[in-house]
């Protein structure tokens, strides 16, 4: 309905305003964690995972050279600052338009160049609808929202009852007590920006770095492309939240 311009240029340019803006905030870190929360592409065959739905798509060849060139420039941009001495990349592979292993593949060569040119980055490839890493006080989940064929609902854009449940039944189970820790739970898929607080802990929607598609126009109006940089405090709870907004 509003259109969205967007190339491979468009991406790679996007995804270094990112590394830019993580340089400009003046911190010597601790760790730089980069989350990719799914659908790096839009779906092989122009199909999304569950079948039946078809997708307006680059060819597969396109997309993968596209996602993997962006990526390369964007991770040599980050790898040689100087912000960290530790940098772990972390790949949602199950995700409603390129689970079925598509993203994995692309994910899993451009570990052969991270473990060839970068070996003290690691990077990891996570399968289910819910994951997560502790840092001190905090412990981050994260998922895409809609897995590629399980969840018969999606994980919502605000913050419901059933949801805020099922997070703190997942953390509970995990051994981790909201009432002890800092809990934030990362999802994209609506390519909609949200934040909420649950009895659980936070719960982010971050935002696409494409912008709106025609599912999240006809559901929630035009969406502004975007990204979050968020800075965790390791001894204490406190949180510095930037999200990023692109032209």
């Amino acid at each position: 309905m509003y259109g969205n311009e967007w190339s491979g240029l468009t991406y790679a340019k996007r995804l270094l305003e990112i590394s830019n803006e993580a340089k400009n905030l003046g911190y010597v870190f601790d760790e730089v964690h980069i989350i990719s929360l799914g659908d790096q592409m839009n779906g092989f065959n122009s199909l999304t995972t569950r079948g039946g739905h078809e997708v307006k798509s680059l060819s597969n060849k396109e997309q993968f050279d596209i996602y993997t060139m962006a990526r390369r420039i964007f991770y040599d941009d980050l790898f040689m600052s100087s912000i960290s001495s530790k940098y772990f990349v972390h790949d949602i592979e199950n995700s409603n338009h390129t689970g079925n292993d598509f993203s994995y593949m692309a994910n899993k060569f451009l570990e052969i160049y991270i473990e060839a040119k970068y070996p003290q980055v690691k990077r990891t490839s996570y399968f289910m609808p819910i994951n997560h890493i502790e840092y001190g006080d905090h412990v981050i989940g994260f998922g895409h929202g809609k897995d590629d064929k399980l969840m018969f609902k999606a994980m919502p854009l605000k913050l419901d009852n059933r949801t805020d449940l099922m997070l703190m039944q997942y953390f509970d189970k995990q051994g981790i007590s909201s009432s002890q820790r800092r809990i934030t739970m990362y999802k994209g898929d609506l390519h909609s920006y949200g934040m909420d607080k649950g009895k659980f802990g936070r719960y982010i929607n971050v935002p696409s770095i494409m912008g709106s598609n025609d599912y999240s126009e006809v559901n929630f109006g035009h969406t502004e492309p975007g990204a979050i940089l968020e800075v965790f405090h390791k001894t204490s709870k406190m949180i510095q939240h930037v999200p990023l907004w692109f032209g």
